[in-house]
């Protein structure tokens, strides 16, 4: 970002196309958010041909905030791979009782006290968690699930889809206070869990709805969450219905071909319709 602020110019003259990538804004307490957009989006907005984002709805952010124009901002979905196919995924999506699964970075973005709070209401159920603190709140959750009964802890991770096999869930459950569109919940899909996620935090409305997944109504509830897993793992034919449409949406929109299709139209077109320097 500080190299296209101060050579953006000289490498529009050049022919070179130039491009942002941005994913999330995190809030902060005071009610501001900080973020590459917040701290480098104003300095190099006139400079750039394209910001692409992996959400719509940070797409629509940073059209109202910094006065991109929406020509210029475009939503390109990163994509994953359905290796498994079809068939071995939707195996997954018919257990009955398998564990709960929580996956991620055990961090202030990923909300693991929420985590914590719905293991502890959910204490005749299993939970597998995986992921890895990274500051002393974090470490503190981890201790507390540590003590939990009904969790068991993985640490850290390298490949979702290892974890995805190793054995069936009951679902895939995503605590999150703010969020783009996360990579974890297509590898989920495309792995046939079932889904428990809001849609209301992010861009996780991008894939997350009522066909996809079974959908938290209020995503910063406990409550709210442990009686939508429990609604999820009572109820067998919708778990494979929303397993089967997951998957279906992840193969159809956000494998790599089409994922390549859009990025390869979108340096097309700015090679020809550049905005004016300023």
């Amino acid at each position: 970002w500080r190299t296209i602020a101060r050579f953006g110019r000289e490498l529009r003259r050049e022919g070179v196309i130039l491009a942002g990538s941005l994913f999330v804004r995190e809030p902060l307490d005071d009610g501001q958010t900080t973020g590459y957009a917040d701290l480098y989006l104003a300095g190099c907005r006139d400079l750039l041909d394209w910001v692409i984002t992996d959400n719509t709805v940070l797409s629509s952010e940073l059209v109202a905030d910094f006065d991109v124009g929406e020509r210029r901002v475009r939503t390109v979905h990163f994509w994953v791979d359905a290796a498994a196919g079809r068939q071995a995924a939707m195996e997954r999506a018919v257990t009955e009782d398998g564990p709960i699964l929580w996956a991620g970075r055990i961090c202030r973005q990923k909300n693991p006290e929420l985590l914590l709070d719905v293991a502890r209401r959910l204490g005749h159920r299993q939970f597998r968690i995986h992921g890895e603190a990274d500051d002393d709140a974090g470490r503190a959750v981890v201790e507390a699930l540590r003590a939990c009964p009904n969790v068991t802890l993985g640490g850290r991770f390298e490949s979702f889809e290892r974890i995805a096999q190793q054995e069936r869930y009951g679902c895939f459950l995503y605590t999150t206070l703010f969020d783009g569109l996360p990579n974890v919940i297509l590898e989920a899909a495309a792995a046939g869990i079932p889904i428990v996620a809001p849609a209301s935090v992010g861009g996780l409305s991008d894939f997350v709805d009522a066909q996809t997944a079974f959908v938290v109504a209020d995503a910063h509830s406990g409550a709210e969450f442990a009686a939508t897993v429990e609604r999820a793992l009572c109820d067998a034919r919708q778990r494979r219905l929303c397993a089967e449409a997951a998957f279906d949406r992840v193969a159809e929109d956000f494998g790599r071909a089409a994922f390549l299709q859009r990025m390869d139209a979108l340096f097309a077109a700015g090679a020809e319709a550049k905005p004016a320097a300023p």
